[in-house]
């Protein structure tokens, strides 16, 4: 609202247009603050505690990297990492790991937003934790007809991602179940 639009009507268009393909669902103004011109005029939302603004920007988008949401709060990476790192520790939010790039979700999420990310494998092997209560890695292999390898590395990106925790028993009898 305090954006002076020296562009008028065609800055707002542009970046509304602009910030609807960037945004995963809802537009902030933390996306358009990414495609103005002005960026000195527009307010900082400083009042707002830097955890509660995290969330904020969370809820709006389904999951963000650091580099994101550096660019999102206009926060020093290092403040807002220290501030993650508590956050995944007090299980507001959680941190997973999706083909090489750590993202950030609201703790709880996974299910409701994430599964667009999940292999068909993943899915699947979450379907059958869930439906079984546990999974073990011969069954796994044996129920996608892949190598025990490959049922490994499927489970071990789950349990990175904090979808599946290991149960307490060990050897060939050690299985995996779905974290609630």
């Amino acid at each position: 609202m305090s954006y002076s639009w020296p562009g008028n009507i065609r800055e707002l268009q542009n970046a509304i247009l602009a910030a609807a393909v960037d945004a995963p669902r809802n537009i902030g103004t933390a996306h358009l603050r990414q495609h103005l011109s002005g960026k000195a005029e527009l307010p900082k939302e400083k009042g707002t505690p830097l955890p509660e603004r995290i969330i904020s920007v969370l809820e709006n988008s389904v999951r963000m990297t650091l580099a994101q949401m550096h660019a999102d709060l206009q926060v020093p990476k290092p403040t807002l990492h220290r501030h993650l790192v508590r956050m995944v520790s007090d299980r507001k939010i959680q941190r997973i790991e999706i083909a090489g790039s750590v993202l950030y979700v609201l703790h709880g999420k996974i299910s409701d937003g994430m599964n667009d990310s999940f292999t068909s494998r993943q899915e699947q092997t979450v379907t059958m934790a869930r439906e079984e209560g546990r999974i073990t890695r011969q069954r796994l292999a044996d129920a996608l007809g892949v190598s025990i390898r490959t049922a490994s590395r499927e489970l071990a990106a789950l349990v990175t991602q904090n979808v599946l925790v290991r149960d307490n028993q060990r050897g060939k009898l050690s299985g995996y179940r779905v974290l609630t």
